[in-house]
């Protein structure tokens, strides 16, 4: 086995933090789209 290269150490980094940061981003947009008074029905289930 080869030594892991930092460069590829670095570059999982960046994609592991920007699924994170990608994970985080739908989490606020679908919570602000049940905020969002359109349906009676999906306040119910949110609340």
């Amino acid at each position: 086995m080869r030594d892991p290269e930092p460069f590829d150490f670095l570059v999982k980094c960046f994609i592991a933090l920007l699924l994170l940061f990608a994970t985080l981003a739908l989490i606020d947009i679908r919570n602000d789209i049940r905020r969002a008074p359109r349906c009676s029905a999906s306040t119910k289930v949110a609340a």
